[in-house]
């Protein structure tokens, strides 16, 4: 949640509340690091390597990126889905962050801890 937090405040976040290409709302959804955000299955075309996503994780995105830390009490998330959140957004940040957070290493160490 704070990296997406982070990624807004950098400028670069991603599209997670409509396809990138045709603006549509209708899931089912990939995560396309190519193209910067949500595909529709109409437009998975553009990228080859977009990552199919389960509505829970669309919404899980969405509500990360668009709803205050003060909203938000206590979130669960199944670790499959912490795991798959994990390499799209490590990913995405490799592709389009430019330079290393110190929150960005916070965060690994904190990871790391919880393992």
């Amino acid at each position: 949640m704070y990296e997406l937090k982070l990624y807004l405040a950098g400028g670069f976040a991603p599209v997670v509340d409509r396809c990138v290409h045709c603006a549509s709302k209708d899931s089912p959804f990939a995560f396309s690091i190519q193209e910067g955000g949500l595909l529709c299955k109409n437009c998975l075309f553009t990228d080859d390597q977009a990552i199919p996503l389960t509505n829970t994780i669309v919404k899980l995105l969405y509500t990360f990126l668009n709803v205050s830390l003060k909203q938000v009490r206590n979130v669960t998330v199944k670790q499959e889905n912490i795991q798959l959140l994990r390499k799209i957004l490590d990913a995405y940040y490799e592709q389009y962050g430019g330079y290393f957070l110190k929150s960005k290493r916070f965060l690994k160490q904190m990871d790391q801890l919880l393992d």
